[in-house]
């Protein structure tokens, strides 16, 4: 991934927030709509998947960008501008 990173920049293209972030589709899917304030259970209907795999997500979410809280990644998400969030209802 950061290779594929290097190869954009040195192109003078933006890589994509995935890649930038490190994250998965999934996890960036997960991250964006932790970060819109849904809860796990809201977050786990919204991508039919199960509160159990929410909470694995957000565990390697917080593992891949060193914070640990929703607030701190709100805030990175937020760094990285509109291109890593989605309306509700149309993940990835």
């Amino acid at each position: 991934m950061e290779r594929c990173a290097q190869e954009l920049e040195a192109c003078g293209l933006e890589p994509p927030a995935t890649v930038r972030l490190g994250l998965t589709p999934q996890e960036l899917s997960t991250a964006t709509l932790v970060a819109g304030g849904l809860t796990n259970r809201q977050i786990a209907r919204e991508l039919l998947i199960s509160v159990k795999t929410v909470e694995y997500h957000i565990g390697k979410i917080y593992t891949k960008l060193g914070i640990g809280s929703r607030v701190a990644l709100a805030a990175k998400l937020a760094a990285y501008g509109p291109e890593v969030s989605f309306p509700a209802g149309e993940p990835g």
